[in-house]
């Protein structure tokens, strides 16, 4: 029996090329990156998500271009959101990040006001 030995960065590049999600974890798991870690790119976005909304209650980003880079997905809760619409809030989230969406393939955006906020105001 024989046993191919596999290049991450090689399995990284061909999942950015087929965008194939289903192998994201497989690559991560390849190259060490496991669901508790974050990626270079992944703490840069973050940083700079925290930076922008400091009243932030939840932030984070996640490479789901398989490691690469090429394609992220960010989630942020804040009460800076209540009331806005959520085209508003992702505008928000895109113009904080515009440096860095500008070098990507794409970003999911997933945003949400402070649950506290929210039961506040139906009270």
């Amino acid at each position: 029996m024989s046993f191919l030995r596999l290049n991450p960065r090689m399995i990284t590049a061909v999942v950015c090329r087929e965008q194939v999600g289903v192998l994201s974890s497989c690559c991560r798991y390849l190259t060490g990156n496991s669901a508790g870690s974050h990626t270079d790119g992944e703490s840069k976005l973050i940083g700079i998500l925290r930076s922008k909304f400091p009243q932030a209650s939840a932030l984070n980003a996640r490479d789901i271009s398989g490691g690469c880079g090429a394609m992220y997905e960010v989630y942020v809760e804040t009460a800076e959101f209540s009331g806005l619409r959520t085209v508003a809030q992702h505008r928000m989230v895109n113009q904080a990040l515009a440096e860095e969406v500008r070098k990507m393939h794409g970003i999911r955006i997933n945003t949400s006001s402070s649950p506290k906020q929210e039961s506040d105001t139906q009270q």
